[in-house]
């Protein structure tokens, strides 16, 4: 039988689980904030590293979730197109063929002409996954030099 009592611990327990976890997200919000372009690109591509890491060893739940964080908490860096990438080699992989070009056209804005041509070269075999052969060779004559 529960008591009110039983209840008020169980609150309270909840509240600070809650408050915990918000003050260690502050925390780390705080420290990236503080953080120089060249830290903030690091933490990303260890970030994506990990994320990468942990697909090849068949934990893509925490993977992808991972992947999708370094997008948000990395937005102005280089090296989230890396995770970009990945994410879209991953669905590749599943099949998952919309959702890879969708996530593959983010690393078209990338500074670095190689993870822009891997890039299109993802999104030429998604199409091809999709039975869209014109739109595959279209993008692999952007990749290829004359």
């Amino acid at each position: 039988m529960k008591t009110p009592c039983h209840d008020m611990n169980k609150f309270i327990f909840t509240a600070a689980a809650l408050l915990f976890t918000c003050a260690a997200f502050a925390q780390e919000d705080a420290e990236t904030i503080a953080a120089t372009p060249r830290q903030l690109e690091a933490r990303a591509a260890r970030m994506t590293a990990n994320a990468e890491e942990l697909l090849a060893t068949g934990d893509t739940v925490r993977g992808v979730a991972m992947l999708e964080s370094v997008f948000r908490m990395f937005p102005e860096t280089q090296a989230r197109f890396k995770a970009h990438l990945a994410l879209g080699r991953h669905r590749l992989v599943a099949s998952q063929f919309n959702e890879a070009l969708a996530t593959l056209r983010f690393a078209d804005a990338a500074e670095s002409e190689d993870v822009r041509a891997e890039s299109m070269m993802l999104q030429a075999k998604a199409h091809r996954g999709l039975n869209r052969p014109g739109e595959a060779a279209a993008l692999l004559r952007r990749v290829t030099p004359r």
